[in-house]
């Protein structure tokens, strides 16, 4: 019965008008080897794309990296300086790299009831390598009577290539000590 079925497909030897020749089928061979090739040769391209790509992404953070400039916030203690008032407080910023940083813009993002009035430019389209320049603020009347308070700026500026560097600078008050740090919130591009 499965003689029918089949009809000449199994009869020893194999006839050529049902199974081809040997050419038909070496071809046949050849273009299967061929596709597992292919196929193997572009999942290692797509492998080799993807290194590339990280790669890339790491030279482009550090290329970044080497033309950032860097910041220093430090708080100028009363005695320091000419203020007399404990309400006036004076942070002075300093550019530690040797890169230029542009449009510089300070602002008050957190604890603006603490602060009376900003006496200083905040937005500095320049400001250059070893550069200083300070935030004058006066605090309200009811800080002299908190423990703690704290007050965050929030600063923007550019490199040479407008990669824009946002950070936070704390002013913090804690049982009568002023301090003042600064930390880079995120990268924009």
């Amino acid at each position: 019965m499965l003689i029918q079925f089949t009809g000449e497909l199994f009869k020893y030897p194999f006839i050529p008008d049902v199974w081809g020749t040997v050419s038909d089928w070496v071809m046949v061979i050849v273009t299967i080897v061929t596709a597992i090739y292919l196929i193997k040769t572009f999942k290692s391209q797509k492998r080799v794309q993807e290194i590339q790509q990280k790669q890339f992404d790491l030279e482009r953070a550090r290329f970044a990296e080497g033309y950032k400039p860097i910041f220093e916030y430090l708080n100028v203690p009363k005695k320091e300086s000419s203020i007399r008032s404990n309400l006036k407080k004076i942070i002075k910023v300093k550019n530690l790299s040797k890169h230029l940083a542009k449009n510089v813009f300070i602002s008050v993002k957190k604890g603006k009831e603490f602060i009376k009035e900003i006496t200083s430019i905040i937005d500095i389209p320049m400001f250059g390598p070893n550069e200083e320049f300070t935030i004058n603020f006066d605090l309200t009347n009811e800080t002299e009577n908190r423990e703690i308070f704290e007050i965050v700026f929030e600063v923007k500026y550019e490199d040479i290539h407008k990669h824009i560097y946002p950070q936070e600078v704390i002013y913090f008050h804690f049982h009568g000590t002023d301090n003042v740090f600064g930390y880079y919130t995120e990268f924009v591009n």
